[in-house]
């Protein structure tokens, strides 16, 4: 039986979930409906991208 908790949006898909079991101790850092939502999420700029892209 799932607790009282509103389902959340997923940030790549923008569809609704709900609470799921495995997610019982991590609930609040959930962001993604799936693993397929979470490999495709967009990259995260790294240092060495910035560096290359700052013009001198």
């Amino acid at each position: 039986m799932s607790p009282n908790t509103e389902p959340k949006v997923c940030c790549v898909c923008n569809r609704p979930f709900q609470w799921r079991r495995k997610w019982a101790k991590c609930w609040n850092e959930v962001k993604y409906c799936s693993e397929r939502c979470r490999r495709s999420r967009p990259a995260k700029p790294t240092e060495s991208k910035l560096e290359k892209t700052e013009p001198r």
